[in-house]
């Protein structure tokens, strides 16, 4: 039977260790809205930041195991994490209402959430100049965005505080929301998009877009020329034609004015599989109503050769970041034949107070051509909550991933095959996200970004409640699909100590069994390593290992015949 993990997770903050490599990661996954909340409980916390450490989530679906894991580490692209902090700001002040007399009286006045993209620690060595260049980047850019938020936080209330006396309405909240999507990974190339939206007041906020990009072997931070030797003079003219061909001309009645203010140093640009992005933010080329203009040129289209290093390899496997509109179905829409896009059901009138939509089913659509998850998930466009990704397998099968918070912080990520352009669902996978080097003031979600090493986690209860980790491929029903031969624990550093002689199995320092042995009560476990059925691996205080083998999975797990609960002392559960 499932469990759901309610309060007990929020303790396991522990080490997995994986692929011969140390993971650092977390398993507790607050409501963003929940955590902005927390920051505004009291004027000192105000001003800061929250760090987000979000749960991570458990598959009870049996997943056949591949033999034998087979990528070697040369062939490993590097992990990243998106490290998210949350802002919030809520009124103090002297007037109990604004000057329409709209009550003050604890409103929000400010919320803002930052996200960077980030090395993970267990690619420092095998990409060393990549994580010191991006990883300092990251670590700028943060410190950046809390001096502006705090600025923001002051100036918000100051103006909540003036509406009074000027007679006028308060209008906000203010707000900052930066959000990352890797466009391009793999062995030369790292590129991905920073999109901001931000309020401060007036007729309406702003957004846009940067792009980054870096050299992966080097860890250089590329620019244009970099990548492809030409000039604005000639690289223009293409980029208007595109433009153009792209969109309304109409809209665009004073383009060769706007495109002259910008060389190659001032174009925004990034790079994708299919080729290379140029981005134009509201008011730049074009007038705010229309928004903003992203073309994409082909690598073969550029009026100069790219190097040849930074052309994708087109039978390479591959994960895009992709952002598809969602639509409710509830509303009236008549979306273009050839959108593809998603619609959800949802039995709410709208958002929560929080921004929140509960969904009980997602459709990804296209024309008369659909496909529908019955699947619950949550829903919230200001918070990014929801990560859409568009995976190529090696044999050309495409699929888009759909990766959503579910019940009681489980995370569902809901399958559809697109292949050869049909739609199709073949399942969903619920499973807890890891997060990475909890024991830094960067922890984070792993990003997916290769098909064949994705790290989920899942829930046991074999000895008290426990999240377990393991490395996941793209399977060839399109669903994650189990590489390890075992899964890792995450465990209180202390482990559990035994109330009983315990016969265990020897294990020498690769698993492999060596024999039986009985441990007095009183002995410490440390667990390691479980198939999530029948045993569980264990280190004694000596550094030696030994398996406990169950002879009952189901709960109350059993060892020998005897309970565990009349094993060890002090086991917690949760659910």
């Amino acid at each position: 039977m499932k469990k759901r993990i309610c309060v007990l997770l929020g303790m396991m903050m522990l080490t997995l260790s994986a692929c011969n490599s140390s993971v650092n990661v977390d398993v507790t996954q607050p409501d963003p809205a929940q955590e902005t909340e927390a920051v505004s409980d009291s004027d000192e916390q105000a001003s800061t930041s929250a760090q987000e450490t979000e749960e991570v989530s458990g598959n009870d679906e049996q997943v056949t195991a591949p033999a034998e894991d087979t990528q070697q580490e040369e062939d490993k692209l590097p992990l990243f994490k998106y490290v998210r902090k949350y802002y919030n700001e809520r009124y103090s002040g002297k007037n109990k209402t604004d000057g329409d007399g709209n009550d003050l009286t604890g409103k929000e006045v400010y919320q803002g959430k930052s996200e960077t993209l980030m090395v993970a620690d267990e690619s420092k060595d095998l990409y060393p100049e990549l994580y010191k260049n991006l990883n300092e980047a990251a670590e700028e850019e943060i410190r950046s965005f809390e001096e502006n938020a705090n600025s923001q936080m002051s100036a918000a209330s100051d103006d909540a505080d003036s509406s009074f006396d000027d007679g006028r309405p308060f209008i906000g909240p203010f707000s900052d929301f930066t959000s990352v999507s890797v466009q391009r990974s793999d062995k030369a190339v790292l590129s991905f998009t920073e999109d901001f939206s931000n309020f401060t007041g007036g007729a309406h906020g702003m957004y846009g877009r940067t792009g980054i990009t870096y050299d992966v072997q080097t860890g250089k931070k590329l620019s244009l020329t970099d990548v492809v030797d030409t000039t604005a003079d000639k690289l223009i003219p293409v980029i208007k034609d595109e433009i153009l061909k792209q969109n309304d001309p109409e809209d665009y009645p004073d383009l060769d004015e706007n495109l002259a203010n910008y060389d190659m140093d001032s174009l925004i640009w990034y790079l994708t599989f299919e080729g290379v992005h140029f981005y134009f933010a509201p008011y730049e080329i074009a007038a705010y109503a229309i928004g903003e203009t992203d073309i994409v040129i082909g690598y073969d289209d550029l009026p100069a050769a790219v190097d040849e290093k930074y052309i994708p390899d087109t039978d390479a496997a591959r994960i895009e970041s992709i952002s598809l509109d969602m639509l409710s179905n509830n509303g009236q829409y008549n979306p273009d034949k050839d959108l593809l896009y998603f619609a959800f059901d949802t039995e709410m009138d709208g958002y929560d107070e929080t921004g929140w939509i509960d969904c009980t089913s997602l459709s990804l659509k296209q024309g008369d051509r659909s496909a529908t998850a019955e699947e619950y998930f949550s829903y919230n466009p200001s918070y990014n909550t929801c990560k859409q990704y568009k995976i190529t397998t090696k044999d050309k099968k495409e699929y888009i991933y759909f990766v959503a918070p579910t019940y009681n912080d489980y995370t569902e990520i809901i399958v559809f095959d697109v292949t050869d352009g049909n739609i199709a669902n073949p399942g969903c996978f619920e499973c807890h996200l890891i997060y990475a080097d909890t024991d830094t003031d960067y922890s984070g979600e792993f990003v997916l970004t290769d098909p064949d090493n994705m790290y989920f986690g899942q829930v046991g209860d074999m000895l008290g409640t426990y999240i377990c980790y393991g490395r996941y491929a793209v399977g060839s029903d399109g669903l994650p699909q189990f590489m390890d031969r075992d899964y890792t624990l995450s465990w209180n550093p202390d482990g559990v100590k035994s109330t009983k002689e315990i016969e265990v199995t020897v294990l020498d320092k690769d698993h492999e069994e060596q024999g039986t042995k009985s441990l007095p009560a009183g002995t410490v476990y440390k667990p390691v390593r479980t198939d999530n059925e029948s045993y569980i691996d264990c280190e004694l205080d000596d550094g030696s290992l030994v398996r406990l083998k169950y002879s009952s999975s189901d709960f109350p797990a059993q060892i020998n015949g005897e309970a565990v609960d009349d094993l060890f002392e002090n086991l917690m559960y949760a659910g």
